[in-house]
């Protein structure tokens, strides 16, 4: 049986939409661990931690 194009398309459009949607959640997940982490070490996030965290998440370090 031959899929049609438009099917695929949408078949492949809809699988690339669910990984960027889970990449993000896990970014934001990982961005909330690492905060948690420091506000627990340093009592609050000043703007050098919140950066740290940012770049952390984005690098894949955290």
């Amino acid at each position: 049986m031959e899929l049609s194009p438009a099917y695929l398309k949408w078949r492949e459009d809809t699988i690339q939409l669910g990984l960027e949607r889970g990449l993000e959640q896990l970014r934001q997940t990982k961005r909330l661990m690492i905060e948690t982490l420091f506000r627990n070490r340093f009592g609050s996030l000043d703007e050098e931690l919140m950066a740290i965290t940012a770049l952390r998440v984005v690098m894949g370090n955290g």
